[in-house]
Parts: C-alpha cells; sequence; structure tokens
C-alpha cells in the first residue's frame, strides 16, 4: 500500500516488483494545467507560468537514496532546498514549489511536473512501491517530463522529482517535489482520475479557519489512493493542515493545491482579510 502522499491505483494484490531498466525517456507531450475553477483534475505546473516540455535529457542511474519518509501523506510544502555554497545567487535558492504527477501504461509510468525557475535540471527518483529510492535519470532545464519503461502490468511504484541549479561542479538543490504513487494498468486496482472541491474559492479572516471539501475519484482505487494532501503556496498568508483546515495569516492571497496519490490537483484560490 502506498504510504500517504502518493502525491496509487491499479496494482494486483501481489507485492510491486522492482521497476525494470530504469527510465528512458519519453515522447509523449505533459498535457496543460487545467483552469483554477474546473471540476477535472489539473498537470502540475505553475499556476501563473507553467514551463513549456522539453526534449527529454540523458537517463543517468544513480545510487540509492533515502529521502526520509516518502510514504507520509501529511500536508506540506515539499522539502525546502538546501543552504547554496558560497557564490550561488541568493535570488535562485529561495524555496520553490516543485509539483510533479504520474500517469501510468501497462508496463510504463510518466513523469511530468511544472518548471523551477533559475533550474539549470532535474533529478528523478523511483523505485517500486515497496523498495528504495533510486535516482533513475536526469533531464535538462527545458525538460519536463521522463518516462520509466520495461516496467510490469499491475503493480505499484513510486517517484519524485528534485530541480537543481549548478555551483560550479556540485548541485544546490532548489526544490523537491512530495513523494506520488502510481499502478500500472492491467491489475486489480486503478488510479485516482479526478479530484473534486466544493470550493475553489475561499475568504477567511486573520486567525480564522476554513475546512475544505475535496473527494477524489476513479475507477478501483484503493482506500489509500482516495487520500488527498495540501499545500500552501504561501504559508505566511495562509496555512493549511493534513485535515485540509486553512488558518489566516496575514492580509494578501494565495493558492492551496489539493494533491491526489498520483500528483493529480486542485487549485484553490485562498483570500485573506484583516
Amino acid at each position: 500500500e502506498p504510504g500517504n502522499p502518493g502525491n496509487p491505483g491499479d496494482t494486483g494484490t501481489e507485492e510491486p516488483g522492482k521497476p525494470g531498466n530504469p527510465g528512458d525517456t519519453g515522447n509523449e507531450e505533459p498535457g496543460n494545467p487545467g483552469n483554477p475553477g474546473d471540476t477535472g483534475t489539473e498537470e502540475p505546473g505553475n499556476p501563473e507560468n507553467p514551463g513549456n516540455p522539453g526534449d527529454t535529457g540523458t537517463e543517468e542511474p544513480g545510487n540509492p537514496e533515502n529521502p526520509g519518509n516518502p510514504g507520509d501523506t501529511g500536508s506540506g510544502q515539499p522539502e525546502q532546498p538546501q543552504k547554496p555554497d558560497a557564490g550561488t545567487d541568493k535570488k535562485d535558492t529561495t524555496p520553490k514549489l516543485l509539483l510533479c504527477r504520474v500517469s501510468s501504461a501497462k508496463t510504463s509510468n510518466t513523469i511530468r511536473w511544472n518548471s523551477v525557475k533559475s533550474a539549470d535540471g532535474y533529478e528523478i527518483y523511483g523505485a517500486a512501491s515497496n523498495g528504495k529510492y533510486k535516482r533513475l535519470g536526469t533531464a535538462r532545464k527545458k525538460t519536463l517530463q521522463w518516462k520509466h519503461k520495461n516496467l510490469k502490468k499491475g503493480k505499484q511504484y513510486k517517484y519524485y522529482v528534485k530541480a537543481y541549479k549548478k555551483a560550479g561542479r556540485k548541485r544546490v538543490i532548489l526544490a523537491k517535489s512530495l513523494p506520488v504513487y502510481t499502478t500500472t494498468l492491467g491489475g486489480k486496482y486503478g488510479n485516482p482520475s479526478k479530484i473534486e472541491v466544493k470550493k475553489t474559492r475561499v475568504s477567511v479572516k486573520t486567525g480564522k479557519k476554513f475546512r475544505l471539501r475535496v473527494e477524489v475519484k476513479g475507477k478501483k482505487i484503493r482506500k489509500a489512493g482516495k487520500k488527498v494532501r495540501y499545500v500552501s503556496a504561501n504559508p505566511s498568508v495562509a496555512k493549511v493542515s493534513s485535515q485540509g483546515v486553512i488558518t489566516g495569516k496575514k492580509k494578501g492571497s494565495c493558492t492551496v493545491y489539493c494533491i491526489a496519490q498520483n500528483g493529480l490537483y486542485k487549485k484553490v484560490k485562498v483570500t485573506v482579510k484583516k
């Protein structure tokens, strides 16, 4: 069973197998983000300035990495970027919002993400749902998708993406996405296909709270696949709990993302008044 975030679907009852050959680059074009008020789901992307897809980068299998607790479905910002070395531009290393989504075929998964300003490239990590994360490949800065091929049908997999900036011979991590979970087609279970939010525009006073009503839909979804994660693009204006409770912090506006296990999301525009 996938853990909390994956930012799941069609799995058989057997334990997921290890991924086949770590991903080849795909030619599939990513979809465009939906409109905030649309009841359908959206592709990950910068709501104001989604990046344009590019050619996929060269695959670069790496060493196993333990990202901490990737199965945690709690809310909150994706992991904060590390501090840069001396000489890097501070403007390029401020926290960035990186969202990724995964879609599945019978023997492959395609991971898509939004562009991150100042990023020189992206690293893609993944594994079978019960395995250890490995770096499966890298992508150039204009590349916003990557395809993991030669997988087993009806199996669960998990992924996350890091955006990095070059600093000499080192890579400074600008942002890390929440993990996403999916199941290749051909098994007993399915993946989330739609997120419905009762209100996509919310007004709240400072210090007051508002609970979001969100439902994940899809065919043959496991119980864990119906869980939702919440992320605020600006917690200093409005923060959101793991239960979808928004709290106004100071006057202003921001976006709260309601994210399914496989990375599908809906945006909620939050306005905080005094």
